[in-house]
């Protein structure tokens, strides 16, 4: 069975716009988190898990602005199709809130809650703690 796996990250008080945090995230990410890979786009943004022979997740930059960004994913190979789902950085109230929405992932529930879910969690959570410290 494959269900949609959302997400909501509550990152805290920003300076910083949400299309400048966004960028910060890829380029974070790539430096930061073992075998994963970021890669811009004239569309948007690759991302890779352990070889970018193929990309994992392909995310297409539908809207970009200080208040709101968002993604929309593709295609990849850890993406169930017909692919779908939203990731956005959204400031709300001063705060950067961080979610993703109707992503199917191509894993089978159980296996996917155990690894990709988990993981995503993590970085998540990482990245959380990489944006309090930038803006305290």
């Amino acid at each position: 069975m494959y269900q949609a796996s959302p997400s909501i990250q509550y990152m805290g008080s920003v300076q910083r716009s949400a299309d400048v945090l966004a960028g910060e995230y890829f380029r974070w990410l790539e430096e930061n988190v073992p075998f994963v890979g970021a890669r811009s786009t004239p569309d948007g943004v690759e991302l890779f898990l352990l070889s970018r022979s193929a990309a994992a997740i392909e995310l297409e930059l539908v809207e970009a602005g200080p208040e709101r960004t968002i993604y929309q994913v593709k295609q990849g190979y850890l993406v169930r199709k017909p692919a779908g789902g939203k990731f956005t950085f959204e400031i709300v109230d001063d705060e950067l809130v961080v979610t993703l929405e109707e992503f199917t992932p191509r894993l089978p529930w159980p296996i996917y809650v155990l690894t990709h879910q988990v993981a995503h969690s993590v970085v998540m959570w990482s990245f959380t703690r990489h944006v309090r410290r930038r803006e305290s």
